[in-house]
């Protein structure tokens, strides 16, 4: 950017008013001999014998840098808070509701599984359990709410092993996530299912 070397005195002088605004606008200090003052103490011309502007496009080539390196630290996570991965043995248990009382002959113990909707491996059955069905009942009488088996309906608790990506925020078996409370479609060449994801171990 360049100033006219001609030109009357009123013009220069407006100039010289319209960068002194600028740079007051701007948090810099000039100086009757236009210089400002940086951060460090020393100072940078501003106008040279030409009417050029110098040190003005030099310290804001500066402060860019600076700001360039203060957006990069902050937006750049440390390490010590990255989330880092690791293979792992784990032990996770799904619940399966409201089964009936023949369904348990299907489970076999080291049968494959495989999520159903992303028909990907998630280990292999390990162990399994079956409980009473219960559900919510009001009793009136007493004035609470009491969980009663329901005839003919079973629980069953199927335990799984696989290994497992695992951080301090997820665990990937492959591309399935499992986490607690999670429903996840189940399939084995004897059965197919939906369970609820109720606990997860690593073992051994």
């Amino acid at each position: 950017m360049f100033i006219q070397k001609r030109g009357s005195l009123s013009e220069k002088s407006e100039i010289y008013s319209n960068i002194n605004g600028f740079m007051r606008f701007s948090g810099i200090v000039l100086g009757k001999n236009r210089s400002f003052r940086t951060a460090w103490g020393g100072g940078l011309p501003v106008i040279n014998r030409n009417n050029r502007l110098i040190g003005l496009f030099i310290d804001i080539g500066i402060i860019m840098i600076i700001a360039v390196v203060i957006l990069v630290r902050l937006f750049s996570a440390p390490k010590s808070v990255t989330a880092k991965s690791m293979s792992v043995p784990i032990r996770y248990t799904l619940e399966l509701p409201r089964k009936n009382p023949d369904f348990k002959d299907k489970i076999k113990i080291g049968a494959n599984v495989e999520e159903f909707d992303l028909e990907v491996a998630i280990g292999i059955i390990s162990n399994f359990k079956v409980e009473p069905y219960l559900e919510d009942t009001p009793d009136f009488d007493n004035q609470i709410i009491r969980r009663v088996p329901v005839e003919g309906l079973e629980t069953i608790y199927i335990e799984i092993e696989t290994q497992a990506q695992v951080t301090d925020y997820s665990t990937l078996i492959g591309t399935c996530e499992v986490l607690v409370g999670k429903k996840i479609s189940i399939i084995t060449k004897d059965f197919a299912a939906v369970g609820y994801v109720v606990g997860i171990d690593r073992y051994p």
